[in-house]
């Protein structure tokens, strides 16, 4: 009796393990640095290791400027699905995408993090480099200038001297 009242207890625990809601991300966290502001395409993978379909649902931040290809749809068990999106980004940005598993009886909402960061170096590395060119540029000029009226003056000294 003791061995059967066990028995009932585990499978009892094991009941709503067993039969509770899975959900899987293939790529919860997505880590971006750019040089400069722009569009990003990337992806996030979603799947189904359940042994029934599961609808999924996506939610945007409403704060960036995001865009997705397909915002509901139903995945069957044991499905994997891409969900590709483009980010425009003007600035940093930590954000989360809001991915949400659900069946008859429950759900489960996962974030899916997005990081970017916009180097602002590389501005300033080619404005310095830019800025370095004309300087260069204009010496060289400047040098070009001073042989040629060293040349010229020296043309005149030697007519002089004849």
């Amino acid at each position: 009796m003791k061995k059967i009242f066990i028995f009932c207890c585990i499978l009892l625990y094991l009941i709503p393990t067993i039969l509770s809601l899975k959900a899987s991300l293939t790529t919860p966290k997505a880590v971006f640095r750019v040089e400069e502001f722009g569009m990003i395409k990337h992806y996030i993978g979603v799947r189904n290791p359940n042994n029934f379909p599961i609808n999924i649902t996506i939610t945007l931040p409403e704060d960036l400027n995001i865009y997705i290809d397909t915002k509901n749809f139903t995945l069957e068990p044991n499905q994997s699905r891409k969900i590709n999106y483009t980010i425009v980004a003007k600035n940093n940005i930590s954000s989360h995408i809001l991915v949400t598993f659900s069946s008859q009886n429950e759900s489960i909402t996962l974030p899916s993090q997005i990081i970017v960061y916009i180097s602002e170096n590389s501005l300033i590395i080619k404005i310095i480099l830019i800025i370095m060119g004309i300087i260069i540029l204009l010496l060289t000029l400047y040098l070009i200038f001073l042989i040629y009226k060293g040349v010229k003056g020296g043309l005149n000294q030697n007519e002089e001297n004849i």
